[in-house]
């Protein structure tokens, strides 16, 4: 049985576990909601704000022996995708399309729009929503991590296989839909679907991990689970697909 390995950040020795972990919880509506115009996506928010800092605490763990790994999730591309506009978030390297009728706003704007109800997390870069339905969302986290190195496809699974433990101690009702690893932009990502629930509602989230030049990248792809499918085909998908990190 090939051990498993732990890969740290630097001399901080945090686990990319850890953090992967963090950054996927509060990417759910990239931090803590309070009142919302719209009360089940808020409730989801709030939840993952509250469980954020415990899933970042808990240590690696190992991934089952003879439970076996579901296959890698899978980019593709959709014939009829919508057109899309670009948004380069100032001061990254990081550019990223979105539909026409989809809002990209940076973390100061969701302050401004929610007044005060949302505390964005400092990683949070920028919330792209629908604003018909402000459940449907993605939002981007980037953490800088001095020291870490990019990783392979075969060390991204293996993160990935330790951190589903953490996931289900920490969302109520938690269902992992599938898990593996995928590209994006190139470069291999922790990539979780999940269903979980609070207070009665249910959302589905994708949540993708991945490592370029010593920064964490998250995106996390949220909707109600009844109209997540239909949200991935017409936006979701192809907002994960635009993504380019600049050299």
């Amino acid at each position: 049985m090939k051990p498993h390995v732990k890969h740290s950040f630097g001399s901080a020795g945090v686990s990319l576990l850890a953090l992967a972990a963090g950054c996927v919880v509060l990417a759910a509506g990239c931090g803590k909601q309070g009142a919302s115009s719209d009360a089940n996506s808020g409730a989801s928010q709030q939840r993952a704000g509250e469980t954020a800092s415990g899933a970042a605490q808990q240590p690696a763990k190992a991934s089952q022996p003879g439970v076996p790994q579901q296959p890698a999730a899978k980019t593709e591309r959709h014939a009829a995708a919508p057109q899309l506009k670009t948004y380069a978030v100032p001061g990254t390297s990081l550019s990223v399309g979105y539909p026409k009728h989809w809002k990209a706003m940076t973390p100061d704007e969701v302050q401004t729009l929610t007044k005060g109800r949302m505390q964005v997390t400092p990683q949070c870069v920028l919330f792209l929503a629908n604003p018909s339905n402000y459940g449907q969302n993605v939002n981007i986290q980037i953490t800088d991590v001095p020291g870490q190195k990019d990783l392979s496809d075969e060390e991204m699974s293996e993160q990935l296989d330790a951190m589903l433990p953490q996931m289900a101690q920490k969302f109520s009702n938690f269902e992992e839909v599938k898990h593996g690893v995928s590209h994006i932009a190139g470069l291999p990502a922790m990539d979780m679907t999940f269903r979980s629930s609070f207070n009665g509602v249910t959302n589905r989230q994708r949540s993708i991990s991945f490592i370029k030049s010593e920064k964490l990248y998250t995106v996390t792809c949220t909707a109600p689970d009844s109209e997540y499918d239909a949200t991935d085909g017409k936006a979701l998908q192809p907002i994960v697909d635009s993504i380019v990190i600049r050299n």
